[in-house]
């Protein structure tokens, strides 16, 4: 995931599908990420007390190492918060190819 300004704080990925490993369902949360470009963990505010703020940081990316069965497509569900009253635009990339250029995030408001 990477974006050119700042962006909501997240706090952790849930893949599921067939080809993720173990089978079925993974959560991975928002330390476990390779962060680069100025995002900090913060330890505090969500429900396993960390998440990943992006601090108005440009050009900030995080990077997950998924394990699969092999190719196959997954359902990918990504918990945030967002307390600015806009909304904001990240990208989601996967082995380095953009899958969505533009995901929205609104305002949740926290």
């Amino acid at each position: 995931m990477s974006l050119e300004e700042s962006g909501p704080n997240i706090e952790n990925l849930t893949i599921e599908g067939d080809v993720v490993r173990p089978m079925g369902r993974v959560e991975i949360q928002a330390e476990d990420a390779l962060s680069a470009g100025g995002a900090a963990t913060a330890g505090f505010g969500s429900d396993d007390g960390y998440f990943l703020d992006f601090v108005d940081a440009r050009d900030v990316s995080l990077t997950w190492t998924i394990e699969s069965n092999g190719p196959g497509e997954v359902d990918l569900e990504i918990r945030y918060a967002l307390g600015a009253a806009a909304s904001r635009t990240m990208a989601v990339e996967v082995n380095g190819a953009l899958v969505n250029g533009a995901v929205t995030f609104a305002s949740t408001g926290s």
